[in-house]
This record gives structure tokens, C-alpha cells and sequence, in this order.
């Protein structure tokens, strides 16, 4: 079940407790407190902005050529005119894709990052087996993420079923932090310089990005080791 990002107090008082305590009250809503993700209102509101104004200068822009219809040089009026209405458009198109990948970064990318961060010794090698898992959800007021099943289906999971599933999935045991989906917070951020740090080490020589994720796992495992040994 994919979660509102924003609800009002009659949906807020209509959710089970445990799915209330999601939540956090901000100006009389409710926002559900998760890290990672900014306000995405502000970006659904700008893309509306968008799509309007797009709207607008094309309705004018088409009604000033059939007032220029009667006009000889018609080939050279429907040339200047078609060239202001691809130009309007290929701004319109960049301006939607960059705010597409606004919402993609929020609602995908630092959420997977989140989540790699919390329960991840090694959030480098993690994030590229997550991204798969979440995808953004446009359909209601505000932009939200869904969790999708091993298959990449929509499902009925949450953001805590998703990391839970990563912890116990015995091949990043290597990598997982000690206490699993528990971790996180400030002691969990200081442990990640010392994740990016290992991370570096790793990438100097091999590929990560096209092992499976057995191999990494084994990967860090073995650097981990050899570690020890040359402190002992």
C-alpha cells in the first residue's frame, strides 16, 4: 500500500495507529516523516505552472497566425512563426524534464540512498540493488514512493519492509551494519565516512557496478579480512 505523502486530520484520524505514528503534524497536515525526501508540493505546483503557461503562449501564438493568414509573403510569415512555436515547445519539454528528474531524485534516488545509508556498511555497492525496488508515484496531489515486489510489481510494502527484506538478504550480509534496519541517526552517518572510505578502495581495481551481488558481498568480505590480518 503506497503511502500520501500529505494527508489532512480526517484521513490522518481514519489510519490505523501504527501507520499514525508514520506520520508527523506540520500546519495542521500530516507529513510522513521520512528521511531523505524533501516538500515535493512546490514541484508538482511548478509543473502545473508549466503545462498552463505552455498552453496559453500556444493558443496565442496560433491565433496571431490566422490573423496573419491574408498576408502575401504566407511562406515566409509560416516559416518565422513555426520556428517561435518549436522553440516554445523545446522549452516547455526542458523545463518538464527537469522537473521529472526533480521528482525522480526525490522520490527515488535519495530515498534508495536513505535506505543504504541506514543498513549498509558499504551504501555504494547497496544503492544499485534498491533503485529497482522504488519508483515515483505522480497520480495523487503530491509526488510519492512506491515500493515494487522482487519482480518489479507495485505492492502493498513499505519503506521498513524494504529495508527489512535487504537485511536479511544473506547476500549483503558482508555489508550490512550490525543491527540491521535498526541502525541509522547520527551514529549511523559517522560510520558512513568510514563506508565511503572502504568504498574507494574497492572501486580502485574492480568494476562493482557488474558483479552480482554474491560477488560483492564475497568482494568485501575478503578485503575485510585481509584488513585484520595486516593490523594483527
Amino acid at each position: 500500500m503506497a503511502l500520501d505523502f500529505e494527508i489532512d486530520a480526517d484521513k490522518f484520524n481514519a489510519l490505523p495507529d501504527p501507520i499514525k505514528a508514520e506520520y508527523k503534524e506540520t500546519g495542521g497536515k500530516y507529513k510522513l516523516d521520512v528521511k531523505g525526501i524533501d516538500d515535493p508540493a512546490p514541484l508538482k505546483s511548478a509543473l502545473e505552472n508549466e503545462r498552463n503557461a505552455h498552453k496559453e503562449t500556444k493558443n496565442t501564438l496560433l491565433a496571431r497566425v490566422k490573423e496573419l493568414e491574408t498576408t502575401t509573403d504566407r511562406a515566409s510569415i509560416d516559416s518565422s512563426w513555426q520556428q517561435k512555436l518549436d522553440r516554445t515547445k523545446s522549452d516547455y519539454e526542458n523545463q518538464l524534464q527537469k522537473l521529472n528528474g526533480l521528482i525522480q531524485r526525490q522520490t527515488v534516488t535519495d530515498v534508495a540512498k536513505t535506505i543504504a545509508q541506514e543498513v549498509s556498511t558499504a551504501p555504494d555497492l547497496l544503492i544499485p540493488h534498491i533503485l529497482p525496488r522504488l519508483k515515483a508515484d505522480i497520480s495523487g496531489e503530491t509526488p510519492t514512493t512506491r515500493i515494487l515486489d522482487a519482480n518489479g510489481k507495485d505492492s502493498a510494502l513499505t519503506l521498513d519492509d524494504l529495508k527489512k527484506e535487504i537485511v536479511s538478504d544473506k547476500r549483503f550480509s558482508a555489508i550490512i551494519r550490525a543491527g540491521g534496519a535498526s541502525g541509522g541517526g547520527a551514529g549511523g552517518a559517522s560510520r558512513g565516512g568510514a563506508a565511503t572510505q572502504q568504498n574507494t578502495t574497492i572501486n580502485s581495481d574492480v568494476d562493482v557496478m557488474k558483479m552480482k551481488p554474491a560477488e560483492l558481498a564475497e568482494l568485501v568480505k575478503a578485503r575485510i579480512e585481509a584488513r585484520k590480518q595486516s593490523a594483527a
